[in-house]
């Protein structure tokens, strides 16, 4: 512009102003610690395996298991990480109590915990299923059709084999008190014959096991008539 006016004398080149560049990024923050558990519920005694990654790497980083809600000072088990080592992995067999139970990242031998995994519940062992029943005891008889004083061999089969079980002889709708013979049978004997000399008077007789010297009746022969 001329001497202090506005009459214009020259004008340059257009300069083009661009916006500046928007700044870097920031680095991303370091990652966090954290365990993962291989179960979330199981029964006593079963085991579970805790898997840490991006563990910092100190020289005495720690792993424990402890109860949920228990002091940082309070655990049942515990392990060292592996001195320089991110990742790692234990495998901890659970109490046998009941409860809920949870694995612990420690930084470097202090009570500074870096991270917790998700809680285990642990719940009692299912009591074991009762054995399968044993064979039914049997009485087999040699004859069903004799004349009184005869006799007649019974043979038992899968008995009990208790110190005092017991063989009667008795009429077909006697009481279990009722008999006219016995015998025991041999301590611990599972089979066992008897040969038995059948009443002179006519009619219907069978022979009888009993358990262990009452009159719990666990087997029945069959029906022998006797006729004269």
């Amino acid at each position: 512009f001329e001497d202090n006016g506005f009459t214009r004398l020259a004008t340059s080149e257009t300069v083009t102003v661009a916006s500046a560049p928007p700044p870097p990024p920031p680095p991303p923050p370091p990652a966090e610690a954290s365990l993962e558990v291989s179960a979330n519920s199981v029964i006593s005694g079963d085991a579970v395996t805790v898997t840490l990654t991006d563990g910092p790497g100190n020289q005495n980083d720690w792993l424990a298991l402890a109860g949920v809600g228990d002091s940082n000072s309070t655990y049942l088990q515990w392990v060292y990480v592996e001195p320089g080592a991110t990742t790692a992995t234990w495998t901890v067999t659970m109490p046998a109590t009941p409860g809920d139970y949870e694995f612990r990242l420690f930084e470097d031998n202090t009570y500074t915990r870096l991270a917790t995994s998700e809680t285990v519940t642990v719940s009692a062992a299912p009591p074991p299923p009762p054995p399968p029943p044993g064979p039914e005891p049997t009485l087999e008889v040699s004859e069903t059709a004799v004349t009184g004083g005869a006799t007649v061999t019974v043979t038992m089969t899968d008995g009990p084999g208790n110190a005092n079980d017991w063989l009667a002889l008795a009429g077909v709708g006697y009481a279990n008190t009722s008999y006219l013979d016995f015998i025991y049978v041999s301590p611990g004997a599972t089979t066992a014959t008897w040969t038995v000399t059948m009443p002179a008077t006519p009619g219907d007789y069978e022979i009888r096991l009993f358990e262990d010297n009452g009159y719990n009746r666990l087997a029945t022969s069959p029906t022998i008539v006797v006729s004269p």
